[in-house]
């Protein structure tokens, strides 16, 4: 059976890792993110399952967001298995409904904007959601 993957999309965006061991905050960058979490160039060591608060700023959010994360994978330098070297796949596991849904629109605008250049054609102009919402209910209001 095939597992269900996140769709993912590369975004240099920056992140802010808190962590126990840690003070300040560590800064980094990530290198994609999806739904369901992120991966961030690091040569610093964690350990896989640990859990970690993480603090980033979407181009469509106008405050942070702040996710409750666990590493999922650790690639450390030296390992010749893994192409994006050393780093951390992190999974988010609590985040706010409304930080959930805006890394969702996030998500899926990079990802049609991404392929929609990739094929040369014009790239679409976002629409709000409420204004979508909208012209379906006018819509189903034709008898």
């Amino acid at each position: 059976m095939q597992q269900y993957r996140p769709m993912r999309v590369a975004a240099s965006l920056p992140v802010e890792i808190y962590s126990a061991p840690y003070y300040p905050p560590l800064r980094m960058r990530m290198q994609n993110i999806s739904t369901g979490g992120m991966f961030i160039r690091t040569s610093l060591e964690f350990q896989v399952g640990e859990i970690l608060l993480c603090k980033t700023w979407l181009p469509n959010m106008d405050t942070s967001c702040l996710f409750i994360s666990r590493v999922a994978r650790s690639f450390m330098p030296g390992q010749d298995t893994w192409d994006m070297g050393s780093g951390l796949g992190l999974q988010f596991l609590h985040g706010s409904d409304s930080q959930r849904e805006r890394l969702r629109e996030f998500v899926f605008s990079a990802n049609v904007s991404m392929r929609l250049g990739q094929s040369g054609q014009k790239k679409l102009k976002s629409i709000p959601p409420d204004t979508v919402r909208t012209r379906v209910d006018r819509s189903s209001d034709v008898h």
